[in-house]
């Protein structure tokens, strides 16, 4: 595994309120939200495609970060896969 991965949290995408907690439908964020430990702070990145609801982060081969599915606006299951490269990742 890509020591990268061994010094970060990762979480992406996701909503500003929980699904319908406000009778709102909730609207889909475009963020990685990492956590750098050399540097001690949450840092963003924003991607192509707003989604939430994953499930799940893959790596692959420790070179990238895939991303697969999840909800869009509306309510909407995407197909999208979105690849992101670890280099802008680095800290």
């Amino acid at each position: 595994m890509n020591a990268i991965f061994k010094r970060i949290i990762k979480t992406i995408s996701g909503s500003h309120n929980p699904c319908n907690y406000d009778g709102m439908p909730s609207i889909a964020d475009n963020k990685l939200w990492f956590y750098n430990f050399s540097q001690q702070q949450w840092q963003v990145l924003t991607i192509n495609t707003a989604s939430m609801d994953h499930r799940g982060l893959l790596t692959l081969d420790g070179n990238a970060l895939v991303i697969i599915g999840g909800i869009q606006n509306q309510q909407q299951v995407s197909a999208n896969i979105n690849i992101i490269a670890t280099s802008i990742l680095r800290p």
